[in-house]
């Protein structure tokens, strides 16, 4: 029953492996277990009539060793890579998101994967980021043929590794998601590890554009997570909060004006009212003496004025010795 299960690395035909375990490769060697090969045949029949399936769609099955031997790193994808890259978007394209979820290591961080690419090759990853760029690819012809029509390629970038993406290849879209170039989606993702993969980015250098490398990984599919949710046009409690001081701090100014522009008046009300005060002793002062009667002593000293000590022409102090100027010597 085991055989039920088993999946052919792609690039090998369906028809020759099969003929190959019957030992009848091109139809001439006879294989020394008949009974082997007639299950095998059977099991190719009825997966090709849709009876069963080869893979187990609850089961994350390992990549050939063979196939990933042959990969390498920090390079595009070429020949060597594409064996394995064809088992990884057909295994990946018959197993659902939470096998792969469940299967995958949360540990393994974009560090690990560049710098043990050879060591973690095939490993299972699972991570979440914002997936910022989904661009549909030219679907894998064989993988057409195995069941895999659509191919996705999905940039995810994280937090702590800035402008630094993860490229993952899915051959469907969850709900929500399509090809975009300018989104900003969170996204939870798993798959296989493939290589350190180059690639070319938008930017150039002297005509040229700049390549740079990121972890490649293939899975089933990519999940959407709710967007955070955004600030309400009150922008949070802390606009009220500095609302409510300024209010207080302009109440404040408000106060102190006022009671400066008090205390201002208060000191002028008081300076005026001295002042009024010395105005209404001084006009009383000089309504008494203009109502004053003068005495005769009063009115002959008024009349008496000098010159030198002589007493001038026309006053009553001329001819009289007594009024002389007692400081003149004669």
């Amino acid at each position: 029953m085991g055989l039920w299960r088993f999946t052919p690395p792609p690039g090998l035909k369906t028809p020759f492996l099969v003929g190959a375990l019957m030992g009848m490769e091109a139809g001439h060697t006879m294989h020394p277990f008949p009974a082997l090969c007639d299950a095998v045949s059977l099991l190719d029949l009825g997966h090709q009539y849709g009876l069963y399936q080869f893979v187990d769609p609850a089961r994350v099955l390992p990549l050939a060793d063979f196939l990933m031997d042959q990969v390498r790193d920090r390079e595009p994808i070429g020949e060597s890579d594409y064996g394995a890259y064809l088992q990884a978007v057909v295994q990946a394209g018959k197993v659902s998101f939470d096998a792969f979820w469940r299967a995958g290591n949360p540990g393994l961080t974009r560090g690990d994967l560049m710098n043990q690419s050879a060591r973690l090759r095939g490993q299972v990853v699972r991570g979440q980021g914002i997936v910022r760029r989904i661009r549909r690819l030219e679907p894998l012809g064989d993988a057409v043929k195995l069941g895999v029509p659509e191919l996705y390629e999905a940039w995810i970038f994280q937090d702590l590794y800035g402008a630094n993406p993860i490229c993952v290849v899915v051959p469907s879209l969850s709900a929500g998601l399509r090809p975009a170039e300018n989104l900003q989606q969170p996204v939870q993702f798993a798959g296989y590890f493939l290589k350190a993969y180059r690639y070319q980015t938008a930017q150039t250098v002297q005509g040229k554009p700049v390549e740079r490398e990121c972890p490649l990984l293939v899975g089933p599919g990519l999940m959407g997570l709710p967007e955070p949710a955004k600030p309400s046009a009150d922008m949070g409690n802390w606009p009220k909060t500095l609302l409510g001081t300024l209010l207080g701090v302009f109440a404040v100014a408000i106060t102190l004006v006022w009671a400066m522009t008090w205390w201002t008046r208060r000191g002028d009300r008081l300076v005026r009212a001295r002042l009024e005060g010395l105005n209404r002793a001084n006009r009383s002062a000089e309504k008494e003496l203009s109502t004053e009667k003068p005495t005769n002593e009063t009115i002959g000293a008024l009349e008496y004025r000098w010159d030198g000590g002589e007493a001038v022409p026309g006053s009553k102090a001329e001819g009289n010795d007594s009024f002389r100027n007692p400081f003149k010597v004669e």
